[in-house]
């Protein structure tokens, strides 16, 4: 292997090469949870594109062998992992860049551009004064696409009402975008007792999802915040967040 690729089922519990993004992802897998297959571009290939060290033509030629070996015959997610994302007391959800590749010929130029989201305006102001911007470091996950039902971010706690339930958010369809402030999403309590006095959802998994939110609760360490894809009755989760 001339660069440094390592499958997301297999990601070294290394923040600063894989970033918070990818080592969570990888954990999630590893525990027996559905995550689309995909794999992940250490730091120290970004350090040679922004040092001006990257053979192109090379690099360009090791994903595609990648991209065979996860099944990605034309579209893939590709997105960022950096090492202030995910990580115990610091997240940035949204600051740089996560892309659609709609044809598997332009993969380098779409990461190009999440690993340029590092100098974008936002991206830099993100710092506060005891960071030193050039300490950050990117990795990159590319990963296929998991086109649900159903587009769903997970709350396994209730921070509005201050108790402990599930809060679900999500909409019809697979969309890029985030579910939060979408005008028509739904929202669906889920209590973790046995008691609970909610209707049975026929949209949702919800008895996967209350045991689910407690081992990612368990593999994130605290209250999580979850994006997800619902298919067929199964869960496909795309990110997982501490927000205690």
């Amino acid at each position: 292997m001339i660069f440094d690729i390592v499958n997301l089922n297999n990601v070294p519990n290394d923040t600063y090469l894989f970033g918070g993004k990818a080592v969570t992802l990888s954990k999630l897998s590893n525990s027996g949870l559905n995550v689309p297959s995909g794999f992940v571009l250490s730091s120290n290939i970004y350090r040679q594109y922004v040092n001006g060290k990257l053979n192109h033509y090379d690099f360009q030629r090791e994903v595609y062998e990648w991209l065979d070996k996860i099944g990605v015959k034309q579209e893939c997610i590709v997105r960022s992992s950096a090492n202030v994302e995910n990580t115990v007391g610091r997240d940035c959800p949204g600051v740089f860049e996560s892309c659609v590749c709609y044809d598997k010929k332009d993969i380098l130029d779409v990461i190009i551009k999440v690993w340029d989201s590092t100098n974008s305006i936002s991206a830099q102001s993100f710092f506060n004064k005891e960071d030193n911007p050039s300490d950050l470091s990117m990795a990159v996950i590319v990963q296929r696409i998991k086109k649900g039902e159903y587009t769903a971010v997970i709350q396994s706690y209730d921070f509005v009402e201050d108790r402990r339930r599930i809060i679900v958010e999500y909409c019809e369809g697979s969309i890029n975008s985030i579910v939060d402030d979408e005008k028509d999403a739904f929202i669906y309590y889920i209590e973790y007792s046995n008691n609970s006095e909610m209707p049975y959802s026929n949209d949702i998994p919800v008895d996967i999802i209350k045991k689910d939110c407690i081992k990612i609760e368990s593999i994130v360490g605290g209250r999580a915040e979850i994006e997800a894809q619902i298919l067929d009755n199964e869960i496909w989760y795309i990110q997982a967040r501490n927000i205690s």
